[in-house]
């Protein structure tokens, strides 16, 4: 399944950080594409770097596992 872009205004209302237990923490894919708006961004809603760990999370937030 794919997940389209979609355009949202910045910033969004509510809290979309993941807890750490959460599901989605390394559970997205990369997927490659000649398409630039394929992917997964390479930072999150707090521009920080994505992936974070093993894989991309899904979802606006990239967990920071400590290495």
């Amino acid at each position: 399944a794919h997940i389209s872009v979609i355009d949202l205004p910045v910033p969004l209302p509510g809290d979309y950080h993941l807890t750490v237990d959460s599901p989605a923490i390394d559970a997205g894919t990369l997927e490659e594409s000649s398409d630039p708006v394929i992917g997964a961004p390479v930072t999150d809603y707090d521009d920080e770097p994505r992936p974070s760990g093993t894989g991309f999370d899904i979802g606006a937030d990239e967990v920071q596992l400590a290495p």
